[in-house]
């Protein structure tokens, strides 16, 4: 999801290339690097030059005086979310059950 929801650039990987565990967890590896190194750039005491300023104040001062408004919105979208994820896990229930998944 990181690569291919988040990330503002067009580049992504190729999926279909990563078909055994040695490529899952060399991705795996990666991403986790990658994830790490962006929770880095958001620290004030950080070493990198990325990006000059905090991010925490940054994100602060936008939603400063807004708090009630972002509660409602990630109440709002955790709820969607999970209406999501329950009928998801009903579809994949009813699949395996129905031997519909190849391989299983």
């Amino acid at each position: 999801m990181f690569v291919t929801e988040i990330s503002p650039y067009t580049a992504d990987l190729e999926w279909d290339d990563i078909n055994d565990m040695d490529d899952i967890l060399q991705v795996v590896e990666s991403l986790g690097r990658c994830v790490a190194k962006i929770h880095c750039v958001s620290d004030e005491d950080s070493d990198q030059t990325l990006i000059d300023y905090s991010t925490e104040d940054a994100i602060f001062n936008v939603l400063d005086g807004r708090e009630s408004e972002f509660v409602e919105y990630i109440v709002r979208f955790s709820e969607d979310y999970a209406a999501c994820v329950r009928n998801d896990h009903r579809l994949f229930v009813d699949a395996f059950r129905n031997k519909e998944i190849p391989g299983i």
